[in-house]
């Protein structure tokens, strides 16, 4: 998937310009091995840029504004955001766990990146002098931070080990000022801001996403904690839906200072106090205006509408209220269709007027696909292999995703063959996300045939993907081997076998094994005094053998 040509063009005049791109190029891994090592080398405004890969890294930049980029800073191929993956989650120290820290960097760049798997980094606030653990993906301290065109996916900052709290699940910017555009925020935690902690940063934030983010056990806030240094901060076509909080603001928390909030989608998420927007005291000059907000809110055209996500990366519904919808103002247009100068350029839709959510306004780009988990098994088709009869076999299953997002197995069943009981032994439902890599290995399928023959039967996986067919369908076969007439179950048919049918049939003996149908040599349906006289023939007479 790459970014249209017009997005392509705007991406690369926004950055060549830049001091970053008149400096040195140091490419990962053909001249540093590492991210950490090309930073170290790099010069105030060099560009360090990483090749697509996954690296398990946690990566400072101190004292200096380094510019660090995927490949999407050369071509606009929006595939390398997730191609190239910085994991955070294996750190050096446990305290020093967030997954890239810009400390004092001026206008250092993140861009082009999927972050995931940071912790946070405990350190002392200079505010109050206390210990806090912040910044799951990202932290920054002082400065101009550009955060741009990343997948902040599935890190946490809720660790209050030492701690006075723990918060900005995604990204915690304190002091300076933060710029935050185009960016997929999702399935984060923090104890307060589980999508992102602005603390005394005048932050800007444009065309982003804040999906599924979750916490705010100490101050609130699921998708978005703000308070300023004394500015204003600016809230710009965000899709704000889907987050939670335990306190209040599970949409947005402004703590204090205003916030200049436009064109915004803010829609389903959940707190126990004002679940969507929350105004505390001190920002209740903040200003709403040209926005979705569920169950409404005061300020210039705001509407209380269902939006009506078309797809899973939550683009318009070309009949949702939220097309055309935003600021009227020509500054605030959706970028234009090359091909019909009065058409938004895809993914906005309808006319250039802005359409609120992250898919409008003059800054709008597209995202890689990032909440389709595309849920699957490795197999349309399953061997059971060969089982004894009253034995059992195991087939182990993987059930994979292919993209980010919540996935759950409901329940298993299968079509009932007679053959012997289908058991899966993987408690249900079960949960996997929401990285891809959160794959299941485990669904665990046993088949204790009580009979002989072969199994032909379907398994059937519900799950709760809506982009892929509920359920999975997988055809599963194996075989039942056994020797009719070995009643005993010694493994040879011999007179022993006569007897033990006799003392069945005519004394109430035990019945034959491994299952009664064992003794029915003669395939007629029954075990009667007829299977005795078939054996007789068999084994003192040569006579044909039992049926199988």
């Amino acid at each position: 998937m790459k970014t249209t040509a017009t997005a392509a063009m705007l991406l690369f005049a926004l950055y060549a310009s830049s001091a970053g791109l008149r400096a040195s190029q140091i490419h990962v891994p053909a001249d540093f091995s590492t991210i950490q090592g090309a930073v170290d080398a790099a010069g105030a405004f060099d560009t360090v840029v990483v090749a697509p890969g996954t690296y398990t890294e946690n990566v400072i930049i101190q004292g200096k504004a380094t510019r660090l980029a995927s490949h999407f800073l050369l071509d606009g191929n929006l595939e390398h955001l997730r191609e190239t993956i910085i994991d955070g989650s294996n750190p050096v120290h446990a305290d020093s766990a967030s997954v890239i820290r810009l400390i004092n960097a001026g206008d250092a760049l993140v861009l082009g990146f999927t972050l995931t798997g940071g912790a946070g980094t405990l350190f002392r606030d200079v505010s109050d002098g206390l210990l806090y653990r912040e910044g799951g993906a990202i932290l920054t301290e002082g400065g101009t931070p550009r955060i741009y065109d990343n997948l902040i996916i599935a890190n946490s900052a809720a660790d209050r080990t030492g701690a006075k709290s723990a918060g900005g699940g995604g990204i915690r910017c304190g002091y300076g000022s933060a710029d935050i555009r185009h960016n997929v925020i999702a399935y984060n935690t923090g104890r307060y801001g589980g999508g992102i902690v602005l603390f005394h940063n005048d932050g800007v934030l444009k065309n982003n996403i804040f999906y599924r983010n979750a916490g705010g056990e100490d101050f609130g806030g699921g998708g978005i904690w703000a308070t300023s240094a004394g500015g204003t901060h600016t809230f710009e076509n965000n899709t704000i839906v889907e987050n939670r909080s335990v306190l209040d603001g599970g949409g947005i928390l402004l703590w204090a200072n205003a916030a200049t909030m436009a064109n915004n989608i803010i829609w389903g998420n959940t707190a126990g106090i004002d679940p969507q927007v929350r105004l505390r005291s001190g920002a209740a000059a903040s200003t709403v205006s040209y926005s979705d907000v569920e169950g409404g809110f005061g300020g210039t055209a705001n509407i209380a509408l269902p939006p009506l996500f078309f797809s899973s990366n939550l683009y318009l519904d070309l009949l949702s209220p939220c097309v055309d919808a935003g600021s009227p103002a020509v500054g605030n247009y959706d970028p234009a269709d090359p091909v019909d100068g009065s058409l938004a350029l895809a993914p906005a839709r309808g006319t250039r007027h802005n359409d609120m959510g992250a898919y409008g306004g003059p800054g709008m780009r597209d995202f890689p696909l990032f909440n389709a988990p595309g849920i699957a098994t490795d197999v349309s088709s399953a061997e059971l292999g060969t089982v004894p009869v009253a034995q059992s076999g195991t087939l182990w299953l993987r059930v994979s995703k292919t993209a980010y997002g919540l996935a759950r197995i409901d329940s298993v069943l299968w079509g009932g063959d007679p053959l012997g009981a289908l058991d899966v032994e993987t408690a249900l439902p079960v949960s996997m996300g929401p990285s891809p890599a959160d794959s299941l290995d485990s669904l665990k399928i046993i088949w204790t045939p009580n009979t002989y023959g072969d199994l032909q039967d379907t398994l059937f996986i519900y799950h709760s993907d809506g982009t892929v067919t509920s359920p999975i369908v997988i055809a599963l076969s194996g075989t039942a081997p056994g020797t009719t007439g070995d009643v005993n179950f010694d493994g040879v048919m011999t007179s022993g076998d006569i007897i033990y049918l006799v003392n069945y049939t005519f004394k109430g003996g035990p019945p034959p094994q491994p299952v009664p149908a064992a003794g029915d040599v003669n395939c007629d349906g029954n075990v009667t005094s007829a299977d005795i006289i078939f054996m007789v023939n068999f084994v003192f007479k040569s006579g044909p053998g039992p049926c199988s």
